[in-house]
């Protein structure tokens, strides 16, 4: 439909952009650390490596031997996926408004 529209202006944006589709696209935005983790939040590791870990400055998540594991959490709810299933969350977000838990969504 854009390319029919009359009255389009085109304008060469200075950001960069990704298409934020997934937990892997955190990496990409945020950078790792030396072992490969994405971090947000209060995080200590030992042994681990390119996990990616979002919590809470008042929530300690602490690490031990893991690899390629996402770790969200939250105040009503923690994730923990292999990172190679992260394109599998719809089943599990499916699963959660099957067992009528929308409000951990």
């Amino acid at each position: 439909m854009l390319e029919r529209a009359e009255n389009v202006c085109v304008l060469e944006a200075p950001f960069q952009w990704d298409d934020v589709g997934s937990w892997l696209s955190l990496p990409r935005l945020n950078g790792s650390d030396a072992q490969g983790n994405t971090t947000d939040g209060l995080f200590a590791g030992v042994d681990t490596q390119g996990c990616i870990v979002r919590t809470s400055d008042d929530h300690l998540v602490a690490t031990l031997g893991l690899r390629n594991l996402i770790i969200v959490h939250t105040p009503d709810a923690t994730l923990v996926a292999d990172a190679s299933q992260s394109e599998r969350i719809k089943q599990l977000l499916d699963l959660l408004t099957e067992r009528q838990l929308q409000q951990y969504l």
